[in-house]
């Protein structure tokens, strides 16, 4: 409590003086003898039991005396009739007859006036020398409802009241106070304004521990500061957990499970649980691994749900929920076992036979798994697919590719006949399964097809070209293919014995092969033999080259072309050429070419080789009389015999005989 305090000012009233003095009767306007020493609160700090100390300089007993108190605003609120009651004539003490009503005079600051009477003198107005002031000693309590919390209860309600009090007053009401709060030594903030009453309410949401909430109001000119501390504690509940899984078991078909489960609380002293609410975090171990928040609680009942998908082997299922401030951890292990289903496995190959054009066979299936009591179903996708070729070890090849369980893959470059083995094998969801299939080889009809460029050779032209290509036609099929690349194709020229001289070189089994120097007409065959794989069979085709021999030109020149007597010698120059059968224009016939010489129809004999362009010289000696000069050339592969005659002529001399 803050004890009364009387403030005293140096002011000093005139104004009030001269107003009181404005009515006074011109012998009255006199300088008055009694003066007012001070006004105010008594002793004890009553402000209540107004004490006026009076000087009369007259030196006489004071008679009569009224107070006039006025607040700051100058309304006059209290006129209490006042008596003596102790001290001399100089410092005459007087106090109210009735004290002052509390109500009339609350916490603030006053001035005094007073009507004074001696036997001598009557005075109004007479001003006190200050002011003075008091404030309320203030009391502040407050209560929690309820007083501690639990699960359920984690809001609280503080109601206070504040009151105020004047030493010799009463406790009143304290309105348009600040109320602060701070908790657990927090900092402090403003959260009410008291009523009318001096009453206030504020509510704090969602207490979670215990703690201390100290309510205060700071001082002001009215009223002294206050405070008053609540504890508030918290007891923790008890916390429960159910969890069903559905299905409780699973198999191929049914892998995900939807576990279904609530959160309750019974909070301390209470024996009824109630949900845990909304928003609380669930964590899921599995198999004995690290638990991860995996879903919230939904609704005021506590209720979650959460989904496992693609479970494929027995486990342990863990839910659980850490302690919160109000209540406890707790968990709920569920375990879900696996149940193999029956599985089906259909494959059917493309083709079903393979041939030159079918070397790839494209397997399409689908494998079914029926649960236990339940209808077939498609496995799945992602299942895989092992494959077994002719008995070796079996490697994955595929995997499903959806939710039927269909697959596809094929196999390229089939060239026997092989069993192929496809299965899946079991796991705990589902059974193994496998299904056997023989795919068999069935030749197809080759075709060799060679065209040669040019067909008919004569001089010039002695180097043929061969191409063609291999193609097969399939069993039932009315396209044919090339065989491919690489198929080695023979040649027997003129009946003779065949060797390989090429392979086809593109996938449409084309070939090239160029014959030189062909001399004559000739059967050409080229054949490819039968495979060892079996995909197709032998075949050939006969190409006939023929020769068309060029006509033979032979030139030759004599100089001198007539002899004297005793000149007997001529130098033949001549040229060989070829002119190729339809063609206008001839070609020089080469080197190397034998050229003969017959003189006057006798034998003939050699006298001379062409060289690169065809020519060539004889030259002839001692002749000694006029002759023909045959010269020929014998025929060729690619060519015709040919000649020219040069008659030589002979000069007759005039004879002198002396």
């Amino acid at each position: 409590m803050t004890a009364p305090r009387l403030v005293i000012s140096a002011l000093v009233s005139v104004a009030a003086m001269f107003v009181a003095m404005a009515w006074l009767p011109a012998t009255a306007l006199a300088q008055p003898m009694i003066s007012i020493t001070s006004a105010g609160p008594d002793a004890s700090g009553d402000p209540y039991d107004l004490t006026v100390v009076a000087d009369d300089g007259n030196g006489l007993q004071i008679e009569t005396m009224t107070a006039h108190v006025f607040d700051s605003n100058d309304n006059d609120v209290a006129d209490p009739v006042m008596q003596y009651s102790s001290g001399p004539a100089n410092a005459q003490v007087w106090v109210p007859v009735t004290p002052i009503a509390q109500s009339a005079l609350p916490p603030g600051t006053y001035t005094v006036t007073v009507d004074a009477a001696d036997a001598d003198e009557t005075d109004t107005g007479l001003a006190a020398p200050g002011s003075f002031s008091f404030s309320y000693t203030t009391t502040l309590t407050v209560t929690a409802s309820p007083a501690s919390v639990t699960f359920g209860s984690q809001d609280v309600t503080f109601s206070g009241n504040l009151t105020g009090s004047a030493p010799g007053g009463t406790a009143v009401p304290v309105s348009g106070a600040s109320v602060s709060v701070s908790v657990s030594g927090g900092p402090s903030n403003a959260v009410a304004t008291t009523d009318s009453n001096g009453n206030f309410s504020y509510e704090v949401d969602g207490i979670t521990q215990s703690a201390d909430y100290n309510f205060t109001v700071a001082a002001t000119d009215t009223y002294g500061s206050a405070s008053d501390d609540v504890t508030v504690d918290a007891a923790t509940g008890t916390t429960s957990m159910t969890v069903t899984p559905s299905p409780p078991t699973v198999t191929q078909g049914s892998q995900d499970v939807t576990f279904n489960g609530t959160v309750s609380v019974t909070p301390a002293g209470s024996t009824t649980q109630v949900g845990i609410g909304s928003g609380v975090e669930v964590y899921l171990s599995i198999g004995g691994g690290t638990p991860v928040a995996v879903t919230t609680t939904d609704d005021a009942n506590g209720d979650f749900s959460y989904t496992v998908d693609d479970i494929t082997q027995n486990d342990d299922y863990d839910f659980s929920v850490q302690a919160g401030a109000l209540y406890t951890a707790a968990s709920n292990d569920v375990t879900v076992d696996t149940v193999a289903a029956a599985t089906t496995l259909s494959v059917t190959p493309t083709p079903t036979e393979v041939s030159e054009g079918q070397q790839t066979i494209t397997f399409t299936g689908t494998i079914q798994v029926t649960p236990s009591g339940g209808s077939a179903v498609g496995i799945g996708s992602g299942v895989p697919i092992d494959l077994s070729i002719g008995g070796a070890s079996a490697t994955e090849v595929t995997t499903t590719s959806d939710a039927n369980g269909d697959f596809s893959f094929s196999v390229p470059d089939v060239t026997t006949a092989t069993d192929y083995d496809i299965s899946v094998l079991g796991t705990n969801l589902y059974s193994s399964a496998s299904e056997d299939i023989e795919v068999p080889i069935v030749p197809a009809v080759t075709t060799v097809a060679v065209s040669a460029s040019p067909l008919d050779v004569t001089f010039g032209s002695q180097s043929v070209t061969f191409t063609g290509s291999v193609t097969a036609l399939a069993p039932g099929s009315t396209t044919a293919v090339g065989v491919g690349s690489g198929v080695p194709v023979d040649l027997s020229i003129g009946g003779g014995t065949a060797t390989q001289v090429t392979t086809t070189d593109d996938a449409n089994g084309d070939f090239s092969y160029t014959v030189p120097g062909i001399t004559a007409s000739t059967d050409y065959r080229f054949s490819v033999g039968e495979q060892a794989d079996d995909l197709y069979g032998a075949a050939n085709d006969d190409v006939t080259v023929d020769a068309d021999p060029g006509t033979t030109n032979v030139m030759v020149t004599a100089s001198p072309p007539d002899v004297n007597l005793g000149s007997s010698t001529v130098t033949f120059s001549g040229s060989v050429s070829v002119t190729p059968a339809g063609a206008t224009a001839g070609n020089p016939v080469g080197a190397d070419v034998p050229v003969y010489l017959s003189v006057g129809g006798a034998a003939a004999s050699q006298v001379a080789t062409t060289d690169s362009s065809g020519d060539f010289t004889a030259v002839v000696n001692n002749i000694t009389q006029a002759n023909d000069y045959n010269f020929t050339v014998d025929a060729g592969t690619l060519y015709t015999a040919g000649s020219d005659d040069v008659p030589i002529g002979l000069n007759q001399l005039n004879t002198d005989l002396t």
